[in-house]
């Protein structure tokens, strides 16, 4: 996921370089606060993207017993046997 977090943290030191001053705006995006607005756009992109990032676990399928194993484990055999 850290390539979804690079380019947030790439703009945002980027901006804090160029905009140093007494504007408002230098106030806004201040080096001393990188680390929060990158969690901050970090957190609200994975609430939307949680889908594509989640694993979800799935019950294997039951295989069906070949007739060699059938054979070998008696629970598996056939109740009625040939004469």
């Amino acid at each position: 996921m850290h390539e979804l977090l690079a380019p947030f943290i790439l703009v945002l030191c980027r901006d804090a370089k160029e905009r140093k001053g007494d504007e408002p705006i230098a106030m806004l995006t201040d080096e001393k606060f990188i680390e929060h607005d990158a969690y901050q756009l970090f957190s609200r992109l994975m609430k939307r993207m949680k889908e594509y990032f989640l694993v979800v676990q799935s019950k294997p399928m039951k295989k069906k017993p070949s007739k060699d194993e059938q054979e070998e484990d008696p629970s598996q055999v056939s109740l009625i046997q040939k004469n």
